[in-house]
Formats: structure tokens, C-alpha cells, sequence
């Protein structure tokens, strides 16, 4: 419903925006009285949240900097890293010396990028366990890189192999009560 709403919305406002705001008489008959009270009550009852008032934006103006900027960040507030990271693209080619831009830009490509280190760094530790299978702090770290990963069963598998060598490990057993709660 909120997609029609916007949809509705996008196209009221885009027409609107052709006839003119200030010419009141020829957008009352543009539109069948019908279509400007389902306007009116979309306007009332469906209110824009930041990503639909930033798209909006982006669609009435799309030379700004600014209105790439907001779209972005409001991509990136719903995690889509790389919507966002376009958007940001965008904001940097309008305004290429603006250090705000550059620096969200740089910080999404960190995010973007941290999965792949995250693996990199999860393939050391399972060649120092292979090395030291009674090292109990790289169980624990190869037990944090996978929950990071978002792999529960290498998570849940490597904390149990540290609590075998260590059952009063109290971080260890902390992390695996986490863990357990975890689906």
C-alpha cells in the first residue's frame, strides 16, 4: 500500500509541478476533483518517511549533490550498501570536492569490503588452530569471526572446542551463551 501511495504521490506531484503551484485553476481542472480528495487523504493518512521524501527529491532534482547524499544515507539506514554506494557515486561526480561525500563513500566501501576480511582473516586463524589445536584464545577468535560471518554452526562448533580445553573460561562461556539464543 505504501508503494501505491508513493507511486500515487510521485505522479500528482510530478504533474503538479508541470502546470505550475501557482496556477491553482488549471490543476483543478487537470484533475477530476475524485483524484485531488485521494491525494489529499494519501497526503493525510500515508506521510512520507526520509527514503520516500529523499527519492522524491532526487526525482524533482537531480543535478543535487545534496538530495544523492540523503537518498544514500537513507540506503544505507535500510543496509542496502550498494544502492547506497551508487547514490554516493552520484553525489561525488555533482560535488566531487565535498569531504561529507567522501567520506560516507569511503566508509561504504569499508562496510561493502568487510565480509572478504573477515574471511581472510577467519582463513589465518583455522591454519593457526591447524598448527596449535590447544590454543583456546584462536577457538575464540575463530568462534567471533564466524558470528560475524553469520555462520552459527562453525560459531557454535569452534566456542565448544574451546570450552573443552578451557570450562571456566568465563568469555567463552558468555560468547556461547549468546550464542545458544542465536537461530
Amino acid at each position: 500500500m505504501k508503494n501505491f501511495s508513493l507511486q500515487i504521490r510521485q505522479f500528482f506531484h510530478l504533474k503538479i509541478n508541470r502546470i505550475g503551484l501557482g496556477k491553482r485553476n488549471l490543476m483543478v481542472r487537470a484533475f477530476p476533483p475524485f483524484f485531488l480528495m485521494l491525494y489529499l487523504l494519501f497526503s493525510v493518512f500515508y506521510p512520507l518517511n526520509n527514503y520516500d521524501k529523499a527519492k522524491l527529491a532526487v526525482l524533482y532534482s537531480p543535478n543535487s549533490a545534496k538530495n544523492h547524499y540523503e537518498l544514500g544515507v537513507s540506503f544505507w539506514q535500510k543496509n542496502n550498501l550498494e544502492e547506497a554506494k551508487k547514490e554516493f557515486l552520484v553525489a561525488q561526480k555533482l560535488s566531487p570536492f565535498s569531504s561529507q561525500i567522501n567520506d560516507s563513500l569511503e566508509a561504504i566501501q569499508n562496510q561493502i569490503s568487510q565480509p572478504e576480511k573477515l574471511r581472510k582473516t577467519y582463513s589465518y586463524w583455522e591454519k593457526v588452530v591447524q598448527e596449535k589445536n590447544n590454543y583456546r584464545d584462536a577457538f575464540l577468535i575463530e568462534a567471533d569471526l564466524a558470528y560475524q560471518l553469520k555462520n552459527l554452526y562453525l560459531a557454535r562448533k569452534n566456542i565448544h572446542l574451546a570450552l573443552e580445553l578451557d570450562p571456566n573460561f568465563p568469555i567463552a562461556n558468555e560468547f556461547a551463551n549468546l550464542i545458544k539464543t542465536k537461530k
